[in-house]
């Protein structure tokens, strides 16, 4: 059964998504491609442990 909390975590994880997404499609042929990628990955990832964690406190 997925929780309130759950849907927090996974809603978050689809708009990262989506915008890592967009930001790939916008910035594939310039310089900046491959500079921001990891940087949008690595907040995604934070984003996501970090929304997880608070989740599981309560």
């Amino acid at each position: 059964m997925i929780t309130k909390c759950n849907r927090t975590v996974i809603a978050i994880a689809v708009i990262w998504a989506a915008v890592i997404f967009a930001s790939a499609f916008t910035l594939r042929e310039t310089e900046y491609f491959l500079q921001l990628m990891p940087i949008y990955g690595a907040g995604a990832i934070m984003c996501i442990i970090l929304s997880g964690s608070l989740c599981k406190r309560k």
